[in-house]
């Protein structure tokens, strides 16, 4: 017989399952933060989900400050997983009405073929998509319309929808998907993302105000916590690698007899030209497929010049000349030299921060490997500390499950 320990449960429940459910609900009352560990197929998704929707319910029925109203944020490692607690959503939405919303990436939801065949990863995507916005070239954005904005999200309120079901609402109007996403989001009472949107500080600000909600009205679900540790060490580093100098410097022979300020800037050449050669030379005894230390005050002494870091703040602002000038174009604006300027800027913020602390929390390296023909030879900074950054965090939610 089933056991009706909360309305928001669907199913019959198991005994773990109820265990799960008082267990989260004694610390939610008494304000203290739980961690879950249960095998595979325990059912903890749904059993969370109910006892948090329970929960934020309640809180909120009693709060009569219609601006202060608790949302939940269940963090995912993947797209599927975030899919698989709408799934569950849209259970719970067949016994109580709830709202939800799978969130995911721009580059995940775009259907402009024509960007995604030129972009291959997220940071430049997000570049590339502001500026065919700014200057009013990408189609589907324009497109956008309020009347049919608000018929799309009437229907996504209607029942907990994911990212595939956005598009397909989207795709009979060529609107786009994301914004129509960023648009439904601060109406919504539960959003499953990824881990990135609450632990990497830039996405975090633009989310936070896209959900109408300070971080202390957040309930946040971390899904297989475990692996959180990793995914913060890797937003917090950075990568630049041979191909990407290579083609930095081809773009400023091609550019410069466009545009007179691309032009005067013979240094940009020979600065990334002295990059490479010490790049080139630091792994020269470094096997294909090994990654070393890299010895950061080392290569720093060979390719530090006068007023190092106004070359780096105009190297990216060249980059941004270079974006519009593709976009008058009609070519997708993508620049090498932004992507060189951005990997320095955040190698010499890292730099200044070792040099404040006693303690290093910075890793460089050099690897070595072979993409198809080619010798690709990169460097990468990376933070060795998860703490600080998962700590903001939780510091300041209303609460947590992991």
């Amino acid at each position: 017989m089933q056991t009706l320990i909360n309305s928001y449960f669907p199913y019959t429940i198991r005994p773990h399952q109820e265990k799960i459910i008082n267990f989260i609900r004694d610390n939610l009352n008494n304000n203290q933060h739980t961690v879950i560990e249960a095998a595979n197929g325990t059912g903890k998704t749904i059993a969370v989900l109910s006892v948090v929707l329970e929960y934020i319910k309640k809180h909120n029925l009693a709060n009569t400050n219609i601006n202060r109203k608790l949302k939940l944020v269940y963090l995912t490692r993947t797209n599927n997983q975030s899919d698989r607690v709408i799934e569950e959503l849209y259970e719970i939405n067949k016994h109580e009405n709830v709202t939800g919303i799978s969130k995911r990436g721009r580059q995940s939801l775009c259907t402009n073929i024509a960007v995604l065949s030129q972009v291959n990863n997220s940071r430049e995507f997000i570049k590339v998509c502001e500026q065919l916005k700014n200057s009013g070239n990408c189609e589907y954005y324009n497109n956008m319309d309020p009347e049919v904005n608000e018929m799309i999200i009437d229907d996504i309120l209607s029942t907990p929808s994911d990212a595939e079901s956005i598009i397909s609402e989207c795709n009979p109007y060529n609107i786009c998907a994301a914004e129509i996403t960023n648009l439904s989001i601060k109406h919504v009472e539960i959003v499953s993302c990824s881990y990135l949107y609450m632990f990497d500080p830039l996405l975090r600000s633009s989310f936070l105000q896209l959900l109408r909600c300070p971080l202390e009205d957040i309930v946040l679900v971390i899904d297989e916590c475990h692996n959180l540790p990793n995914t913060v060490l890797q937003l917090a580093g950075n990568t630049l690698n041979n191909y990407q100098i290579e083609k930095a410097i081809q773009e400023i022979n091609r550019y410069q007899s466009l545009d007179h300020a691309i032009g005067q800037h013979s240094k940009f050449s020979s600065f990334l030209e002295n990059v490479l050669n010490v790049m080139i030379e630091m792994a020269e005894n470094i096997e294909v497929g090994d990654e070393i230390e890299l010895d950061t005050r080392h290569f720093y002494s060979q390719i530090e010049r006068d007023e190092f870091t106004f070359l780096i703040r105009t190297i990216k602002n060249t980059g941004e000349r270079i974006r519009n000038l593709l976009v008058k174009k009609g070519k997708p604006p993508v620049s090498f030299l932004s992507q060189v300027a951005d990997f320095f800027s955040g190698w010499l913020y890292s730099i200044q921060q070792r040099d404040n602390s006693k303690t290093s929390k910075y890793l460089d390296t050099i690897s070595v490997d072979i993409y198809g023909t080619r010798k690709s030879i990169a460097i990468s900074n990376s933070s060795m500390d998860p703490v600080n950054i998962i700590s903001t965090v939780l510091k300041n939610v209303h609460n947590s499950i992991s």
